[in-house]
């Protein structure tokens, strides 16, 4: 500012010193007005040059450069110790990035579940060592070979969508491995980032399939010994009736009586033996279905066309079925000829549930979209309640609480929502049950 002033000055002297013709002081006057716009270059280019290092510091991520103060121009010395300043404060924050970086580093290490951060080549831009784990893999810069040592796995990770949870069976180490895989994308200034969590649930499976054998023993054992045990007494008393201390009876003891009981026995024989066979036959079923043959049609007319096949046996119960199909949903992909054999027997089960109720008596079809994306079809009916004991069980084959039931009905419709890659479940309150099925 100095110098600018002093710079004004001359040059005003200097025009006078012209206009008097005094051209001696006036040459002079202008040698000293350009040494100092020299000088007032010099500082302008210093500065500029200062500011420059201070920017390209920042670029490089160069946060140690500092500025000396001690100028007497106040300007110059407060601009030097807010770029000092800033300086400070951006190697604090360095400081904290990387220690934030070092620390969910080593979060992430530690996590006993499998982190990955794909991008959005498929290129695999941080993996965790469980990660590493349980893809099989040294480190994840090997994560690549994937494509070829474990192509299933890759074509997973590279094809699951945000917010979905798929499983995958892996073979490692000469074991199976059932893997949880879940993913999320994250936006960051335009480029989409995929995280992946992979969990191992072969555990988790294997503690619900022994519940599930355990379960399915339990009611095998029930039902056979159902059987059995009626067969084993039975036969017991026919024999009496031909043995004295273990010795044939002679024939003309043998009277009328014996041999009616004798033909009521084996009646009753014939008739649970034949119980047993019908028994197996239905578990045969199960083990049979026919792998599906997916198709696109179209919800309401589908399921209006079950309301219709059932009208007669809604109305004989005077039962009212409500239908509500959402526009989003009014298109389903799956078996149409399974799907429809599994609704049924849902709806029968409700219409059989409804006879304990007096009067009232409701079954709603509801086919939505869910949050998703994903078709769900609920069957409801309002009702009573299934009690928590029995709720754990109605998915296990043979288990019923009818009095001539399979129990395979419901046991039969999640494998077959199973096959389509969805899953069926049930909810029960004091006013409604209902019956989800997810495809």
């Amino acid at each position: 500012m100095v110098h600018l002033c002093v710079l004004i000055l001359i040059s005003m002297v200097s025009g006078i010193n012209f206009y008097n013709h005094n051209f001696s002081a006036a040459v002079a006057l202008s040698v000293a007005s350009i040494i100092d716009i020299a000088v007032i270059t010099y500082k302008f280019n210093r500065t500029n040059r200062s500011v420059a290092y201070f920017f390209e510091s920042i670029e490089n991520d160069d946060s140690q450069l500092r500025f000396s103060a001690k100028y007497r121009n106040k300007s110059l010395t407060h601009l030097y110790n807010s770029m000092n300043k800033v300086n400070e404060k951006l190697a604090d924050i360095k400081f904290q990035n990387q220690r934030n970086e070092q620390y969910y580093k080593a979060l992430i290490q530690q996590s006993a579940t499998g982190l990955i951060a794909m991008s959005e080549n498929n290129k695999i831009e941080v993996a965790n060592t469980m990660a590493c784990e349980l893809a099989g893999v040294a480190v994840p810069q090997n994560f690549h070979r994937l494509q070829v040592k474990n192509p299933v796995l890759w074509n997973l990770l590279c094809e699951i969508k945000s917010g979905e949870t798929q499983t995958v069976k892996i073979f490692r180490n000469g074991q199976y491995f059932h893997l949880s895989v879940c993913a999320t994308v994250m936006n960051f200034s335009g480029t989409s980032t995929k995280i992946i969590s992979l969990q191992d649930i072969k555990q988790e499976l294997d503690t619900k399939e022994t519940e599930s054998w355990q379960k399915l023993i339990s009611v095998l054992t029930h039902e056979i010994m159902n059987s059995i045990a009626p067969i084993t007494s039975l036969t017991n008393t026919l024999t009496k009736f031909f043995r004295n201390n273990n010795n044939p009876v002679a024939a003309s003891e043998i009277t009328d009586p014996v041999i009616e009981n004798t033909l009521k026995g084996l009646d009753i024989i014939e008739e649970r033996g034949n119980g047993l066979l019908n028994f197996v036959k239905n578990y045969r079923q199960l083990t049979k279905i026919p792998p599906p043959d997916f198709s696109y049609f179209e919800a309401y007319p589908w399921i209006n066309n079950i309301r219709i096949l059932l009208y007669e046996k809604l109305e004989t119960h005077n039962i009212q079925m409500e239908l509500s199909v959402n526009n989003q949903a009014g298109i389903i992909h799956a078996d149409e000829k399974l799907l429809t054999q599994v609704i049924i027997n849902l709806i029968l089960n409700a219409i059989e549930a409804l006879t304990e109720k007096p009067d009232d008596r409701k079954i709603k079809a509801t086919i939505r979209m869910n949050e998703k994306k994903q078709v769900q079809i609920e069957i409801s009916n309002n009702g009573p309640k299934i009690q928590p004991e029995l709720a754990d069980k109605i998915f296990v084959p043979f288990f019923t609480t009818k009095e001539n039931g399979s129990g395979i009905g419901l046991s039969l419709s999640r494998q077959i929502i199973q096959m389509h890659r969805g899953y069926i479940y049930l909810e029960t309150e004091e006013q409604e049950t209902r019956f989800i099925i997810v495809l």
